[in-house]
């Protein structure tokens, strides 16, 4: 992904959040710092998940296909959560 591809995508994820959960995501004022880390480390964890199965296992061409797109998606939600939680900190 180029910068400007990386940056748009990011964007979308944010708004994809502010839309899903409304004041309840992560940079709305019915979230916490506490509760913040929570879905951060939830999403870094679902990143270190990705990693480790690639390096790890077994896998087809497919599968590697697959988790390395998984991995892509991970990585965008990760850095809109990093993005709401600076929101928030007004």
């Amino acid at each position: 992904m180029t910068f400007p591809e990386t940056m748009q995508a990011i964007i979308a994820e944010r708004q994809r959040q502010i839309a899903k959960f409304g004041d309840a995501n992560i940079g709305g004022s019915g979230m916490g710092d506490a509760d913040r880390v929570a879905v951060m480390t939830e999403e870094l964890g679902e990143v270190a998940r990705e990693v480790v199965d690639l390096r790890w296992l077994a896998l087809s061409p497919e599968e590697v296909a697959r988790k390395r797109a998984n991995l892509k998606a991970e990585l965008v939600q990760l850095a809109a959560c990093c993005v709401g939680f600076l929101e928030a900190m007004k």
